[in-house]
C-alpha cells in the first residue's frame, strides 16, 4: 500500500509543509504576499493526495469499479478526444497570444513585455514542430 501510494504520500507531505509555512508566515507577518499562495498550493496538494489514496482504496474493494475506471482511462476514444481537445486549445491559444501581442503593440506597453509575448509564440511554434516530427517518427 505504501509503495503503491508513495507519490500521493509525498504530495500530502509537501502540501502539509506548504500549509505549515503559510501558517508560520501568517503568525510572524513575514512574506504577506505569499501566504495565500502557500495555502492554496498546499491545500491542493493535500487534496489530490488524499483523493488518489481514497480512490485506490475504493477501487481495491470494488473490482467492477476498478475495471470501469481502467477502461475509462485507457479507452482509445477517450484518448482521441483528449488529444483533439488539446489540439483545439493550442489553436485557440495561438490566436489569443497573437491578438495580445498586437494589442500590446498598439497600446505601447514596455518593449520587454512585447518581446516576452513574441518569445512565447515562437517557442510554442518551435516546440509544436519538434514534437510533431518526433511523434511522426514513432508511427
Amino acid at each position: 500500500m505504501i509503495q503503491k501510494n508513495k507519490f500521493n504520500l509525498i504530495l500530502i507531505l509537501f502540501g502539509t509543509i506548504f500549509v505549515g509555512l503559510g501558517i508560520y508566515f501568517m503568525i510572524t507577518e513575514l512574506f504577506q504576499n505569499y501566504i495565500g499562495i502557500l495555502f492554496g498550493i498546499g491545500g491542493a496538494m493535500c487534496g489530490v493526495g488524499f483523493a488518489n489514496i481514497f480512490s485506490d482504496i475504493i477501487s481495491s474493494k470494488n473490482p467492477k469499479l476498478a475495471e470501469a475506471k481502467n477502461i475509462a482511462l485507457n479507452d482509445e476514444r477517450n484518448k482521441f478526444l483528449a488529444y483533439k481537445t488539446k489540439a483545439t486549445i493550442y489553436d485557440i491559444n495561438i490566436y489569443i497570444l497573437t491578438a495580445l501581442a498586437l494589442v500590446t503593440t498598439v497600446i505601447k506597453v514596455p518593449f520587454w513585455i512585447l518581446m516576452s509575448l513574441l518569445a512565447i509564440l515562437i517557442i510554442d511554434m518551435i516546440l509544436y514542430v519538434l514534437i510533431f516530427y518526433k511523434n511522426n517518427k514513432k508511427n
